[in-house]
């Protein structure tokens, strides 16, 4: 096999490895399952979600079903969710973590709750957790940084 063939080999394993759903940290990647929501529902609101170790918090469902989340960014935790404009029950996950376990951690506290929310067509939201209270609010913006 010659170098260019190596090449192109690396390339398709790596595009496999990307269209499979393989996330690296260090790459922007998304569910295309997102994707694909987003474009056929271009009227969706985003709740962006920014979290930093040890802390993690997920939207896990809007209306029982399945969020449609995707990743972006590296360094801290950064994910979206695309959701329709209107009233929705959100199940959110907050996970804590042990600062002291950097290979394969295991949540030390692990908690789900629900919150209703009302969204505007096409607005960007802000979910955030404030730990000293245990609740999480929703706010209208854009992650910066």
């Amino acid at each position: 096999m010659n170098r260019s063939h190596f090449g192109i080999g690396i390339l398709i394993g790596m595009g496999f490895g990307i269209t499979s759903g393989v996330s690296w940290d260090y790459l922007e990647s998304a569910d295309y399952s997102a994707i694909k929501f987003k474009q056929k529902n271009p009227q969706a609101a985003t709740i962006w979600i920014v979290t930093k170790a040890p802390i993690w918090v997920s939207i896990k469902k809007v209306d029982g079903l399945k969020a449609k989340k995707f990743k972006f960014g590296t360094f801290p935790k950064r994910q979206g969710t695309y959701i329709l404009p209107g009233s929705h029950v959100l199940t959110i996950e907050f996970a804590n973590f042990d600062p002291d376990v950097s290979k394969n951690p295991k949540p030390i506290r692990r908690t789900f709750s629900e919150m209703n929310v009302n969204l505007e067509p096409r607005q960007d939201y802000l979910l955030q957790y404030d730990v000293n209270s245990g609740q999480y609010s929703l706010v209208e913006g854009i992650p910066q940084d």
